[in-house]
């Protein structure tokens, strides 16, 4: 079980939102809990955006979570297993921030290339979205 918090102006943390409000209700009064900053949720927001944009624009692959495997293969974020690759996960948990921004911008590269747009044009394409 996880859960994201804020830190607050008043220097104190809460439940980022609804759900990790609901999550964090589980955890006893006076139980200590460690916590460790998250990646950037922006940029998350914005690696979501890419993978939707490129899944919007070809017509191989109908499952959006097959898509972002599949790509993240491609960008190179794999290992391989029993003669498979298997992708990298993109939990915040499981990838460092520089890791994460390597893996965006090989994954900008593969989309740019599938789609034929170059990758200042998908940057600017995807601003709105996050």
């Amino acid at each position: 079980m996880g859960f994201y918090l804020i830190k607050t102006k008043a220097g104190l943390f809460s439940p980022m939102d609804d759900s990790d409000y609901e999550a964090s209700k589980k955890i006893a009064v006076g139980s200590v809990v460690k916590a460790s900053q998250a990646r950037n949720y922006q940029f998350l927001k914005k690696a979501m955006a890419l993978l939707k944009l490129g899944h919007e624009n070809q017509n191989d692959i109908a499952s959006f979570e097959v898509y972002r495997k599949l790509i993240t293969i491609r960008a190179g974020f794999f290992d391989l297993e029993g003669g498979y690759s298997l992708p990298h996960s993109l939990a915040f948990d499981k990838m460092s921030s520089e890791v994460f921004e390597r893996w965006f911008t090989a994954t900008l590269e593969v989309i740019s290339q599938d789609t034929q747009t170059a990758p200042s044009i998908i940057q600017r394409e995807i601003e709105g979205f996050y």
